[in-house]
Parts: structure tokens; sequence; C-alpha cells
């Protein structure tokens, strides 16, 4: 966040006729305003854009807000005065409004503001840049979007900066395209992709000093964006996990937040990150100290993540899963929100029927430590709530039924269906009424599930190809559960079919697809003619 610091001052008690530098200094020289203060007449013709910066870091030190019209005066004056701000007033005055959860009333004032920010980025330094990053990012959700000319020119200055940012800087302005809606769009851009890129590369430059908030940032920034970090920056990544875990020779292990670990563990679940046996031995321990004072949101997301982890990459099933149902039985179900339900029992799921079945038949440990899994999960069994298989089931399927939405892709391929004369159905329940299918073939048992953006993850926010892209762990997840429900699955990736020319290419696509499922069509069905494709297209 930003900053100022200043000097002293006497504070005009009448609100009126104060100096350029009375008003300023009296919001952060003595951090106290009177009941009522306005900045006066004068001072909104005589104050520097310094003193503006100031004034409003000190109402957001202090966590007042200004009345109406001392906002109003304050941003006047930053309209006037904007072509003089350096790079310190521009943080301080970004800082401030997040601060006081607000953003520029002024249309002009904003413009101002972002203009200057623009023209300053050439000069700024890195911890300037990263908090301008993260103050645009933190903006309340009704305020105006970034004009595409202040992304721009700070994705330059992140370009230019990367290589030569501190750890926490670099974690900063992850975080700000993650968390900014406007910045994830311009990731498809060249601009917002090598800014992205050029920090993503700078991670494993400053691994040395991550702290466990920088390890736990630069992880959720690459997990909301769907990309996976290089391979040197998760060797860069877990030396910081063991080494902040006591297992670097610094000592014992360092208190973790349990926001922390919880995103640290999700990442490596949501990008299908295998984590190496240090970091996952750091993790365990971090989550075992923790676990206790992790609320509904924590410790749902980390139970998902570890048992995903299990399920999807043969990650070794940590000890503190056993200690985590431990934790979720004593959390006041009073708390929790829709998505915890699901996170809870989602986990039951995966337990019961990926790893528990999976053991069904094995005797005995095969010394790749399938009898301490199975230790393990009979021990967290034995811990399970006593809402799991009510409240939290009866939420999943509630949001089962809720989440059922029929898009273009899925009409798309309910067409080519009926051109190659099969008989399905759109958006059905499982019997069990746990998942809903895209298209079902009832004469076959064959579910056809075609997968949007959200099912996969890639390498990089830039890269468009298919062949930069993968499945993402909740996607193999539902394919696993799916696999089990019915006799045959074929997958769709809309890439794929958004790449086909013609209603011929998806007929013959679509009937391989199928016949790959065991679904047995006519020969002459699906054909793929090019003479055809070419008449279609």
């Amino acid at each position: 966040g930003g900053g100022g610091g200043g000097g002293g001052g006497t504070e005009n008690d009448n609100g009126s006729n104060g100096s350029d530098s009375s008003v300023s200094s009296s919001g952060y020289g003595r951090n106290r305003f009177p009941k009522h203060y306005d900045p006066g007449g004068d001072a909104r013709t005589a104050m520097s854009a310094r003193a503006v910066a100031n004034a409003l870091w000190g109402f957001a030190t202090l966590g007042r807000r200004p009345s109406p019209a001392a906002w109003k005066a304050l941003e006047r004056t930053m309209i006037r005065t904007s072509d003089t701000m350096n790079a310190h007033d521009v943080c301080n005055v970004w800082w401030s409004y997040v601060t006081l959860e607000s953003s520029p009333s002024l249309p002009a004032a904003r413009d101002a503001l972002e203009a200057a920010t623009a023209r300053l980025t050439r000069t700024m330094a890195s911890k300037d840049v990263a908090n301008v990053t993260w103050a645009l990012s933190m903006l309340p959700r009704d305020a105006p979007p970034p004009q595409e000319s202040t992304l721009t020119a700070i994705e330059r200055a992140e370009v230019r900066l990367a290589g030569s940012m501190r750890a926490r800087d670099v974690a900063s302005a992850l975080l700000g395209h993650a968390t900014n809606a406007g910045r994830r769009r311009r990731l498809s851009t060249a601009s917002g992709a090598d800014a992205w890129d050029s920090l993503s590369d700078a991670v494993g430059r400053v691994g040395h000093e991550m702290s466990y908030e920088d390890v736990s940032n630069i992880l959720w920034a690459h997990a909301v964006i769907g990309a996976s970090p290089s391979e040197g920056a998760v060797r860069a990544i877990e030396r910081a996990i063991v080494r902040l875990g006591g297992g670097g020779g610094g000592g014992g292990p360092i208190v973790v937040a349990p926001k922390e670990t919880s995103n640290v563990f999700y990442a490596y679940a949501r990008l299908g990150l295998d984590p190496g046996d240090d970091a996952l031995k750091a993790l365990d321990a971090a989550v075992e100290t923790s676990a206790s004072s992790m609320n509904a949101q924590a410790c749902s997301i980390t139970l998902w993540s570890v048992v995903a982890l299990a399920a999807t990459r043969g990650t070794r099933l940590p000890g503190c899963y056993v200690t985590l149902w431990d934790a979720a039985s004593k959390l006041d179900p009073a708390s929790f929100l829709d998505a915890n339900w699901c996170a809870f029992f989602h986990a039951s799921m995966i337990h019961a029927e990926l790893l528990e079945a999976r053991d069904d038949g094995d005797d005995g440990d095969d010394g790749g430590g399938g009898g301490e899994m199975r230790a393990l999960l009979r021990a967290a069994r034995a811990n399970y709530p006593a809402w799991l298989e009510s409240d939290a089931k009866a939420e999943w399927r509630k949001n089962v039924l809720d989440d059922v939405d029929v898009s273009r892709l899925h009409l798309s391929a309910s067409a080519t269906l009926a051109e190659l004369r099969v008989q399905h159905e759109i958006e059905v329940l499982t019997d069990d009424e746990l998942f809903s299918l895209d298209v079902y073939l009832p004469e076959h048992d064959v579910v056809l599930e075609v997968d949007g953006p959200s099912h996969y993850v890639g390498g990089g926010p830039g890269d468009h190809g298919p062949g930069e892209r993968r499945r993402s762990p909740s996607t193999e997840l539902r394919d696993a559960f799916l696999s089990r429900r019915h006799r045959g699955l074929a997958c769709v990736p809309f890439f794929e079919w958004e790449a086909l020319e013609g209603r011929a290419q998806r007929r013959a696509y679509l009937a391989g697809k199928l016949r790959a499922a065991g679904v047995d069509l006519d020969p002459s069905l699906g054909a793929s003619y090019p003479e055809e494709a070419r008449r279609d297209a």
C-alpha cells in the first residue's frame, strides 16, 4: 500500500482560508481533523498536487471519509494540479481511494489521475508500479474500469522493471493482473501477455527473498489466470516453501496464516502441479499448525485441494488431511457459504469414490504408501462432521440444479447430433442427482461433455493454441465421477469444436468421438468428405 510522511503545521479549526501547507499537514502531520473539515476557498486554488495527495492520505490513514464538499474540492484541485504530480503523489492518491473504499467521484478527476499515472510510469520505480497495479485491482467493483491507455502504460513499465523488482513487488503486480477484470481481459493482448510473462519470469529470480505471503499471492494469481508458472519458477517457489517451513537451515517453522496455506494448496490443485516431497512436508506442517484457526473458506478449500491432488496427480496424502476433517467438524455451520458446503461435500466424494474405491482389493502396503493412505482415509472418515451427508449433500444438489446452463456450444453440438440421427437429451441429471450432464445419449448410456474455457488451464495467458491447453484437475475429477456412473464418456474441447469448418467437419468430428465412446453409428454417418466440407463451410 501507499503511504506518506509529513511535517508539522497547524490545524485550521474553522476550515476556511487554510494555506497549502496547513491544509495538507493537518491530515497527516497531526493525524486528526476538525469535525466538519473543509479545505476552504483559498486552499482550493492554492493547494499543490503534493498537498492534495497528503490530505487524502491523511483521511485514509484515519479511516475517515472527507465530507462530499471537501472531497469535491480536493478532486477539483487534483484536476488543476495533475500535471505537476510526481510518482509518490500518484501512489498516495490511489492508495487513499482504495483504503477509503472509493474511487474518484468526478469523471474529470479520474481522467486526470489516470493521465498522470500513464505519464509517470515511464520513470516510476518498481515499487511504485506495483503499488499502482495493486490499487487498480482493489478499487470498488462499481468503479469505472481503467482506461486502455493507462493499462498499456502500466504494462510497458512492468516489462521494463520486472527484472529489478523485489519479491513483494512481483507478487503485488501479479496479484493486480489476477484480481482486476480489466487486466485479466488484457492478457489476451500482446501488451498484457508480455507484462504477465515478464513478471512470471521474474519469480525464479526472487525466490530467495519471498515471504509466505509472497508465495501465496504469486501462486494464487497464477491459479486465477489458469497459467502455470515455469519449471524454474516452481523450483524457486518450492525452495521458499521449504525455507519458510524450517527445512532450509533457518531455524524452526514460521507461523503461517491459514489463508496463505489454503491459497498455496488451492493453486497446486487448480493448476495440477504435484508438489515435491520436501515442499509437501513443509506445507503439511504449516496446515497442522494453522488448521484449528481456519475459517470455513480456508478449511474447505484446503481439504478439497489436498484430496484432489491425491486423486488427480497421485500426490501423497499428507497427515494434515485427518486434522482438517477434525477442524471442519468443529466449525459453526451457521458461518458456511454455499461454496463451503459444496467444497466439503466434493472432497468427501473424492475420498469415497476415487481414493477408497481405488484401494479396494489391495490387501497390503505395496511399498508405495498404499497402507499409509488407507489408514489416513479411515482416520479422516472417523472425523466426518454429522452435517456432511445431510446439509452439505443437499447444498451440493441445489448447486447442481442452479448451475444448469445451455450454452451456444451445447446447442451447436445438439444440432450436429440431430444431423447424425442420434437421440439425445440436453442438461440431464445423473440418477443420484449429484451431477448434471451436458448431453446424454439414453440409448447408449453415453455422456457428451462440451467443455468451455473454464475447464482448461494453459501454459500462459496469451497462448490460444490447443497445444497450450490441458484439462483442469476439476474437469479430470468430473470425468472420473461420470465414468463411474455411465458406460461411456466423450469430451468436446471448445477450441477443437470452434476450429471445425462447416457442418460436414462437425459431423465427422462428433461421429469419431461417439464411436470412441462406444456408440455404434451407421458407417455412412459422419464420414469425412473434403468436398462436402468445402461446400458446407
